[in-house]
C-alpha cells in the first residue's frame, strides 16, 4: 500500500501529515517547533565580536562571524526534520513525500535530506502553509499537488 506524507514547514515550525486517498483527508502525524529560529539575532549571539591584534604595531581589529545565527538555527531545524523523514523512510512508513515550504527553507531541507528521502519526493510547493488550519489544507493542496499515489 502506497502512503503519502506531507511536510508543511517553515524555519520555526512544521507539521507532518499523512494523506488519505479514500476520504480525501490528511491526518496530522506530528508537529515540530523551533522557537530559536524566531529569536532576534542579538539573543542568539552570546557576545560582541572578538578583538584581536595582528601585531603590536597595529590597532585592535574586530572579528565578524561569517555565518548568520538565524540561518544556523534554520539549518539546525531542517536537519531535525530531515532526520524524522529519514526515520519514516527507513521504517517504511511512507512511499511518497510532498514538501510544502518557502523556497529558502525548502533549499535547506533539500540540503539536509539524504538521497533516499529525496528519491521519495513526488512534488514540492514553494509556499508557507504553516498558518493554514488543518481542515483547510486539502483545499489549498488539492489541484496544486497530486494525491493519486496517496494511501
Amino acid at each position: 500500500m502506497k502512503t503519502t506524507w506531507i511536510l508543511i514547514a517553515n524555519a520555526s515550525e512544521a507539521r507532518l501529515f499523512q494523506a488519505e486517498k479514500v476520504t480525501k483527508k490528511i491526518l496530522l502525524i506530528d508537529e515540530f517547533f523551533h522557537p530559536a529560529s524566531r529569536k532576534k539575532i542579538a539573543s542568539l549571539v552570546t557576545d560582541v565580536p572578538g578583538r584581536y591584534r595582528k601585531s603590536t604595531s597595529t590597532p585592535l581589529s574586530s572579528f565578524e562571524e561569517t555565518f548568520n545565527p538565524k540561518q544556523a538555527e534554520a539549518l539546525r531545524f531542517a536537519r531535525e526534520l530531515a532526520e524524522k523523514l529519514n526515520l519514516g523512510r527507513a521504517t517504511n512508513r511512507y512511499t511518497n513525500l510532498i514538501l510544502v515550504a518557502p523556497p529558502h527553507f525548502q533549499g535547506l531541507l533539500n540540503k539536509c535530506c539524504n538521497h533516499h528521502v529525496k528519491n521519495l519526493i513526488s512534488n514540492t510547493l514553494d509556499k508557507d502553509y504553516t498558518k493554514i488550519r488543518e481542515y483547510d489544507l486539502p483545499h489549498y493542496l488539492n489541484g496544486k499537488l497530486s494525491f493519486r499515489n496517496a494511501a
